[in-house]
């Protein structure tokens, strides 16, 4: 299934909604797939790896993930910087609620942590990402 928006652009739902991306069929969409995909390997790498680090050497395996999704990150601001103006636009705007929510959403549990003693497992940001994905088709499928 593909919306197609009136200046004869076609988004491909499924790759929006699995990769929150238009697409690897520009430059920019390619290197931006290209770069992920090597940045989780080297996380799944690294994670393997301090896996067999002896105990008292495990804490220094504590960057893997900081350094992927840092460079995962790097590498949406220049896919974001890569592609047209209306693409550059939804996509935009997909973060930006995607940060609105994210922080509606730390002061929530983080309160909630405070007032249940109970401790909020950072990996509940990695949700984050299918909820952009949507948000993203959501705006695209306005533009149909």
């Amino acid at each position: 299934m593909t919306l197609k928006h009136e200046s004869g652009a076609h988004y491909s739902v499924g790759t929006i909604l699995a990769l929150g991306t238009f697409g690897c069929k520009t430059p920019a969409g390619r290197r931006y797939h290209n770069r992920c995909m090597g940045a989780l390997a080297a996380l799944a790498i690294g994670t393997v790896v301090v896996a067999y680090l002896p105990p008292e050497w495990r804490t220094w395996g504590w960057p893997v993930g900081g350094l992927c999704f840092s460079y995962i990150s790097w590498e949406m601001w220049r896919y974001v910087n890569g592609i047209d103006e209306l693409e550059r636009r939804l996509q935009m705007e997909a973060l930006a609620w995607t940060y609105l929510v994210a922080m509606a959403a730390a002061v929530a549990l983080g309160s909630l942590s405070l007032f249940l003693r109970w401790n909020v497992n950072p990996g509940l940001l990695l949700l984050l990402e299918p909820l952009r994905a949507w948000r993203l088709y959501v705006i695209a499928k306005r533009y149909q």
